[in-house]
């Protein structure tokens, strides 16, 4: 890709790594997408509202396995790993959070924790504040359908 001559477009990029290998290359150029892309990130005014762009990488095995070690949660070899934004207000998180539980045990598998994902929040506005979700991680295992890392 010669970045000399591409041009800006609404739309997104992929960068992808056919043979599977890790490569910081990859995610450089992801990020170099990223930051063509910073005026389609549909910020308001004060530069501190946006939509949420950003890449997709591969789940990193060692990082979930170090981090909820940390929490004396031993990952089983094959596990899931599902993204959710949920809201702020606790009693419907904690509604939302007891449904996917239910469903995880009703499709065969089991349920292993929630992680919540760091967020710096104080970067944000106050609108962005108005409308942020907590962002969290379903972590469950014997997955019935594939068994896939």
């Amino acid at each position: 890709m010669n970045f000399e001559i591409e041009h800006d477009a609404c739309g997104i990029g992929t960068v992808v790594q056919i043979d599977g290998k890790q490569s910081y290359d990859v995610v450089d150029k992801a990020l170099h997408i990223v930051e063509k892309l910073e005026h389609r990130a549909g910020k308001d005014a004060s530069g501190k509202v946006g939509d949420g762009v950003g890449i997709l990488l591969q789940i990193s095995d060692d990082f979930f396995r170090k981090t909820l070690k940390k929490e004396n949660i031993k990952l089983p070899e094959y596990y899931g790993v599902g993204m959710f934004f949920l809201p702020r207000n606790k009693l419907l998180l904690n509604q939302h959070k007891k449904m996917f539980e239910k469903i995880v045990e009703q499709e065969g598998c089991k349920f292993i924790t929630w992680r919540k994902v760091p967020c710096n929040e104080s970067i944000l506005g106050q609108k962005a504040m108005t409308a942020c979700q907590i962002s969290i991680k379903l972590l469950l295992k014997d997955l019935k359908i594939f068994r896939v890392m």
